[in-house]
């Protein structure tokens, strides 16, 4: 199975039923144009691949799914600035893709080396911790670091072969799948005040408050992202959830 496909279905990253009212034969193009992508994909035939997400990217220019598979193509051209660009588009929708931030990494690592896309690679551990193929890239990354004798000043000494440690970020996960709200809380609290750039754990984050029963806080939240990235989807629902559960309460109405 090729890295790339590990994504979630085909009509992943599809816009929201909102924004195609009335728009049905548009997805139904942006559906078959994805199906279309990866078979190209599938037949080792980037250059079509390219050629037929295109237009759909122009069609629906936040489009997760297109701009993944587009990156992908780009990316088994060669072509890595391309590439970068789509799959940035994609994690703005969605900054929890997995593909997406392996295919950040792999460009990272053919243009700057392992050192540069080291956090990148981790990164894409961090989303899915379990996934051996990402481990496996990772461990990768790390030994050619080592080989470099630059294993300490990254801080990876002593992780080259064993397990991969756990980080803040990849705990979060743990915890929300377990239902563990309040201690997803707390580490994505620590993992924001190491770097509160995370997009992916700012919306980890609110996840956990939106489960949890504090609604207000996971709005406040989402709607503190969709500030810088107005397209990213699961933001976009928890402030359409929101304002749905604000309607109902007779509390919030104004007389």
């Amino acid at each position: 199975m090729a890295w790339w496909q590990i994504a979630s279905g085909p009509d992943a990253g599809l816009p929201g039923s909102g924004i195609l009212a009335g728009r049905s034969e548009a997805v139904a193009s942006y559906g078959a144009a994805c199906l279309k992508v990866r078979d190209l994909l599938a037949s080792d035939n980037a250059a079509e691949a390219v050629s037929v997400a295109i237009p759909a990217a122009e069609q629906f220019p936040h489009g997760i799914d297109i701009h993944r598979l587009m990156g992908i193509a780009y990316l088994n051209q060669s072509d890595h600035f391309n590439a970068r660009r789509a799959f940035d588009i994609a994690l703005e929708g969605d900054p929890g893709d997995l593909v997406a931030q392996v295919g950040v990494a792999e460009v990272e690592e053919a243009l700057e080396g392992p050192a540069v896309a080291l956090r990148a690679w981790r990164r894409a551990w961090e989303i899915e911790p379990g996934t051996e193929t990402i481990a496996s890239r990772l461990r990768e990354v790390q030994r050619r670091i080592a080989s470099e004798g630059q294993a300490a000043a990254y801080g990876i000494e002593g992780q080259i072969d064993g397990p991969i440690p756990h980080t803040h970020a990849s705990i979060v996960r743990t915890h929300l799948r377990s239902s563990l709200f309040e201690h997803a809380m707390l580490e994505a609290v620590t993992a924001l005040t190491q770097d509160k750039s995370r997009t992916d754990v700012q919306l980890l984050l609110a996840e956990a408050w939106w489960r949890s029963g504090e609604t207000e806080i996971a709005h406040s939240i989402a709607a503190s992202i969709l500030e810088k990235f107005p397209f990213c989807v699961v933001a976009n629902l928890l402030v359409a959830l929101h304002r749905r559960v604000v309607s109902r309460d007779p509390r919030q109405q104004i007389e």
